[in-house]
């Protein structure tokens, strides 16, 4: 089954944003409803994971060396 975003108000007015599956995209905002929400848009698809460019550059491999770690401490200190 797809995927799809979403955003909708909730009973308290807050905005609400968030994905969910669903066979069709009717049937995605009649679950919002059922779930008490107010849907305002729900597109296909899955969310696309945006980090900003420190984070892809410094920890791209998950892990930083201790080299480079005391270059970036050093780096901030400064």
């Amino acid at each position: 089954m797809p995927w799809y975003r979403y955003r909708a108000y909730d009973a308290h007015g807050a905005l609400q944003a968030g994905e969910i599956e669903a066979a069709t995209r009717e049937c995605a905002l009649d679950t919002l409803c059922r779930n008490g929400l107010y849907p305002l848009e729900a597109q296909e698809g899955r969310a696309v994971e945006h980090r900003r460019w420190w984070e892809r550059q410094v920890f791209r491999t998950g892990r930083l060396s201790r080299a480079n770690l005391s270059l970036l401490t050093r780096e901030l200190a400064t």
